[in-house]
């Protein structure tokens, strides 16, 4: 069919991660931008029934089945399924929303032969996202901005009584706020850019056992006590293609959880390289020993704005749906589970070799 046809030639090109099945729901292709959601190839989804290989799932939690096979579908002007929110199993096991929609592909006699199914990782209402988004952001600020205008009046009104080292520890602390003051503001603009899909990457080359040692050395100057080991193999690790800059940011953020939820001691972070869906995949895992997720926080955790309720420190609850948005956008995933002797693990994945290098 002259239609079919069509769309597999032009499948590549289409801006939304999309796969065309045949009517039995059988993957016939799929573009680079599904592989790049899902972490499958092309050349393992084809030939596999399209819900069960990425293990849809209504919102409800029930499995989808008999999707491309609704009674509906007989009728002849039916010509696409309307989007439908759903659940779907990313191949690190990562289980993530999605909406998606269907073209249908009919014969010159009505019957269905395929269907083109898109897939797209939904977004917030931006009134309503945006609103709570400035609402955390500003409640954030206050604390830093009120410490340095304290700081200063003081230091203004009372210099010539104040000591020398009474004066730097002033300016310290002021150094301190202001840099927390550039870190909210720097979320506001990731938010802004990962909302919208206009989140630039400048890759290079970068060994991630560097990468973690420069953070752990920043986070030593907001948490005194901390306490992390590291581990991976020296001679094996290979350096791998990120932007350090965001990538250092997403590790920070979750350094600073494990400190605020967990403890400041006994923090792990481990490297590692496992074969994983689209090829070579870097691990870098952070481990607590905190008090770890309340039920069905698994679920919640990386929502905007979500602080999980087994306590309540101070921040946005942007930083670990801003780590998420950074290792995706690199390709990867973040995900988290329940360590087995207590605590909590995060664990982000980059591709060593990205399909996109460029992007």
């Amino acid at each position: 069919m002259k239609d079919l046809e069509g769309v597999l030639g032009s499948l590549e090109f289409w801006p939304d991660a999309s796969v065309v099945a045949d009517a039995g729901g059988v993957v016939v292709a799929s573009n680079r931008a599904l592989s790049l959601l899902t972490g499958y190839p092309s050349a393992v989804l084809a030939g596999q029934e399209l819900t069960q290989v990425l293990g849809l799932r209504c919102q409800s939690g029930e499995p989808l089945e008999g999707w491309l096979a609704s009674p509906a579908l007989a009728l002849a002007s039916v010509r696409r399924i309307s989007e439908q929110r759903l659940r779907m199993r990313r191949a690190d096991g990562a289980n993530v929303e999605v909406f998606a929609t269907a073209a249908l592909i009919r014969s010159d006699s009505g019957a269905v032969v395929a269907a083109a199914v898109s897939f797209r990782r939904p977004r917030a209402a931006p009134a309503q996202s945006g609103m709570r988004v400035v609402s955390a952001i500003g409640h954030e600020l206050r604390s830093p901005l009120t410490s340095i205008k304290g700081y200063t009046s003081l230091m203004l009104k009372a210099w010539d009584r104040l000591q020398d080292d009474q004066k730097r520890d002033m300016v310290t602390q002021m150094r301190r706020d202001g840099d927390r003051v550039a870190r909210v503001i720097n979320e506001l603009i990731h938010v802004a850019r990962l909302e919208t899909a206009t989140l630039a990457l400048n890759r290079q080359m970068v060994w991630l056992p560097n990468l973690v040692e420069v953070v752990l050395a920043t986070a030593r100057e907001e948490f005194a006590s901390l306490e992390a080991t590291t581990s991976y193999a020296p001679d094996l690790f290979p350096s791998v293609l990120i932007d350090e800059a965001k990538i250092s940011e997403a590790l920070r953020n979750l350094v600073e959880n494990a400190c605020k939820y967990g403890s400041e001691k006994g923090i792990e972070i481990r490297l590692e390289v496992v074969e994983q869906g689209l090829g070579s995949m870097a691990l870098m895992s952070v481990s607590d020993r905190g008090p770890g997720l309340g039920p069905g926080e698994e679920d919640r955790i990386f929502d905007k704005l979500y602080r999980s309720s087994v306590s309540r420190p101070s921040g946005s609850g942007l930083g670990l749906w801003i780590a998420r948005g950074i290792a995706e956008a690199h390709g990867g995933a973040l995900r988290v589970h329940r360590r087995a002797r207590g605590g909590t693990t995060f664990t982000m994945s980059l591709p060593i070799d990205p399909m996109e290098p460029d992007a």
